[in-house]
């Protein structure tokens, strides 16, 4: 290699090899950073998407109950914010 033969060369190249350890290093750290929050990401979704499913199911589960009890459906889709159609598939 030049560095060993040209001794003025030495430090130049421990440079560079050093700056592109530690720009690997960084890319690394970036790269792993984007994992996880890519996966905080997919977690949140989940977690949002399975609250909103419960709160949904939730609603349904009232409304029966009124339709049950009798309740015009005109009421049941006021109270629960259900459409008149999704209170009548009930």
């Amino acid at each position: 290699m030049l560095a060993k033969s040209h001794p003025e060369v030495r430090s130049p190249v421990a440079k560079y090899k050093k700056l592109t350890l530690t720009q690997r290093m960084r890319d690394i750290a970036w790269e792993k950073q984007l994992l996880r929050m890519d996966k905080q990401a997919r977690e949140d979704f989940v977690r949002d998407e399975g609250l909103e499913l419960g709160k949904q199911e939730a609603t349904q589960t009232i409304a029966r109950r009124f339709k049950a009890q009798g309740v015009s459906l005109d009421q049941i889709a006021e109270a629960t914010g259900l459409s008149l159609e999704e209170v009548g598939r009930l």
